[in-house]
């Protein structure tokens, strides 16, 4: 048996370049499936989308590393020389360009992936904004409104285009203009104000009573930038209290009204059949004409005075 003592390897770039190619593709395919299905599968379905995408990474694996294989040519040299060198500027630049071309094309790929989703979720975002009835808007230290949502729209009955660029203030009634300074001092100390109840003013010029709560709106570092605030109408809710307050107070009024009915009911009552009783008692009895004749009258106005009382108390009722 003769032993080769030197050796040679070729490549093809061809195929090395395919199976770089191979290679990232079905692992941005990957990426791009794990992704599609997170959003579209419910949590306990989610495996599947893991399966399938770890599959796939490892199919470029295995790709890469076949056709790697199948651009590999070795061959064997004569014993004691040295094996021709093939020149490796050529090659290597070949493969060096092809992996940069495609690391870009994937990167690109990835980058219009990720600004599509966010671009969807920015979407959503903004239709769960415009949806609510609430107002939400948002204002730079300066108090000028940068964001403004349909709810605000539909509240204040300013527009979105009326309202972009102009200073906050134009929905504050004149004596709460100071209430503004003091709010954006919280806010340039990084600080939430709590939920509050303050009037503003409507395009019509009409006042609404506003339930409001205002956050600190902070940069990608942390700076404070700006403001938002998100507030809701409690005008009626408000009536509503009142109504509710009044009603209390008419069935308090009501109550005390009863228990002076009945209180009068018994204290007049009383004596008046008292008054009677005893003068039915004395006229059983024999009594000069004209003791009896009193004792009638007695009776007799009496019982008118009864009747009195109780038609009064039946109408107070």
């Amino acid at each position: 048996l003769s032993i080769v003592s030197s050796a040679a390897v070729r490549f093809d770039p061809i195929l090395l370049t395919l199976s770089v190619l191979v290679a990232a593709g079905l692992s941005f395919v990957a990426l791009l499936a794990k992704e599609a299905l997170s959003r579209r599968l419910v949590h306990r379905q989610r495996q599947f989308g893991d399966l399938l995408s770890g599959v796939l990474f490892g199919g470029a694996i295995s790709a890469m590393h076949y056709v790697g294989m199948l651009a590999t040519t070795f061959y064997a040299t004569p014993d004691n020389t040295t094996p021709e060198a093939d020149t490796p500027s050529g090659l290597t630049w070949m493969i060096l360009v092809g992996v940069s071309i495609c690391i870009a094309l994937a990167l690109v790929a990835y980058a219009f992936a990720r600004l599509k989703l966010m671009q969807e979720e920015l979407k959503g975002a903004q239709l769960i904004i415009d949806s609510t009835n609430d107002v939400i808007l948002s204002k730079d230290m300066n108090g000028v409104i940068t964001s403004w949502n349909a709810g605000a729209a539909r509240i204040f009955g300013y527009s979105r285009e009326e309202m972009i660029g102009r200073n906050v203030l134009t929905l504050f009634p004149p004596e709460a203009h100071a209430q503004e300074q003091a709010l954006m001092a919280q806010i340039r100390q990084g600080q939430t104000v709590p939920t509050f109840e303050a009037e503003r003013v409507k395009k019509d010029g009409t006042r609404v009573t506003l339930s409001i709560t205002i956050s600190p709106l902070r940069d990608e570092i942390g700076t404070v930038i700006g403001a938002t605030k998100i507030a809701q109408d409690v005008t009626q809710l408000q009536f509503m209290e009142r109504l509710q307050m009044e009603r209390d107070k008419a069935e308090a009024v009501a109550q005390a009204k009863t228990m002076f009915l009945a209180n009068m009911s018994h204290e007049l009552r009383t004596p008046l059949n008292a008054v009677i009783g005893f003068t039915d008692v004395l006229l059983d009895k024999d009594r000069p004409a004209q003791e009896r004749e009193y004792l009638e009258i007695i009776k007799r106005s009496g019982t008118q005075l009864l009747q009195l009382v109780s038609d009064i108390l039946d109408s107070a009722k």
